[in-house]
């Protein structure tokens, strides 16, 4: 089981990830944007969590619950956050 402070940092560096992806682009914003994705690269290599692509194929091919299942297994978040780091996954991919 992942210690909770830990999962707590990279529920934070995704949220942050996500909030700084939604606004209008600028060079701060994008050097930003390289730091944080560079952390939290770093802490899901670290833990052995391939994160992003297997997330974000699930939920571009609609798996949401199979997205969830699939996060919560690794990372052993609740349901709820599990959801919510789903929704933030959506909200970003159709923003794109």
């Amino acid at each position: 089981m992942m210690e909770p402070w830990l999962l707590s940092l990279v529920l934070v560096s995704l949220g942050s990830i996500f909030a700084v992806q939604s606004r209008s682009p600028n060079a701060a914003d994008s050097s930003h944007l390289a730091r944080l994705e560079r952390k939290v690269d770093l802490i899901l290599n670290k833990l052995e969590i391939d994160y992003n692509e297997t997330l974000e194929d699930l939920v571009r091919s609609g798996d949401r619950i199979g997205a969830m299942k699939k996060l919560r297994e690794e990372t052993g978040v609740g349901l709820k956050e599990a959801l919510d780091t789903v929704k933030a996954i959506e909200r970003n991919i159709n923003r794109s």
